[in-house]
């Protein structure tokens, strides 16, 4: 008698109905602490203290590519066209070898996307027109970076209007102070010309490496 009550216990379709629910139940409550991490994380970052693993600086809001009124032979730089991602330098005129120097190292990031590479392109902003020794060594050693124009002042003015947030592109107590904001460095524009990062010029090495591998990652656009 007791037998046929457990068996009929085993396979009672509302036992294991209720028990499947319990289990599930305990899984999601399992799940929930990393649910909440991620949400934090990725949906609402700056509520998390040191959340950000970025190493340059987050512009927030972004700014969008045409502010920037970068020039090239065709007109005013745009989004338009294939959607790529744009790593832009902003150097001086006089460029001379420690800035050269920069180039190839930013060079040397780029190949190490490996298959990525052909998302991203290279542009050299300088606010005046480069001379012609200038210009016949970057189309010799760099003819795959696009030369642009820019407005004098035009980084600074970037990160000036916006809030700068984690990463070691920038001082703390720099930002805190709110400038002088520095005349050189890099920004990273997405596919959609959003203007996204900024990046010192210390950090054209694995700093920007590493941003970039992560934004390509995490993008299905470009």
């Amino acid at each position: 008698m007791n037998e046929d009550i457990e068996q009929s216990a085993t396979y009672d379709p509302r036992l294991r109905t209720r028990n499947r629910a319990i289990l599930v139940g305990l899984m999601v409550l399992g799940m929930l602490p990393l649910i909440a991490a991620v949400w934090l994380y990725y949906g609402n970052p700056g509520s998390v203290t040191g959340a950000q693993t970025n190493r340059g600086a987050l512009l927030q809001p972004p700014a969008q590519l045409p502010e920037l009124a970068l020039r090239d032979e065709g007109g005013l730089v745009t989004a338009e066209g294939p959607r790529l991602w744009r790593i832009v330098l902003f150097a001086p005129t006089a460029c001379g070898e420690p800035c050269l120097e920069r180039m190839h190292l930013l060079r040397q990031v780029h190949v190490l996307l490996g298959r990525e590479e052909d998302r991203v392109i290279r542009l050299a902003a300088f606010d005046g027109e480069p001379d012609a020794a200038l210009h016949s060594a970057m189309l010799e050693y760099f003819p795959d970076q696009e030369i642009v124009r820019a407005r004098p002042g035009t980084l600074a003015e970037v990160l000036g209007t916006r809030a700068l947030v984690g990463g070691d592109a920038l001082d703390p107590a720099l930002v805190e102070a709110g400038g002088p904001w520095p005349e050189e460095g890099i920004l990273i524009v997405d596919p959609l010309g959003n203007v996204i990062f900024f990046h010192g010029l210390d950090q054209i090495g694995d700093a920007l490496l590493f941003d970039l591998k992560r934004l390509l990652r995490l993008s299905n656009i470009g």
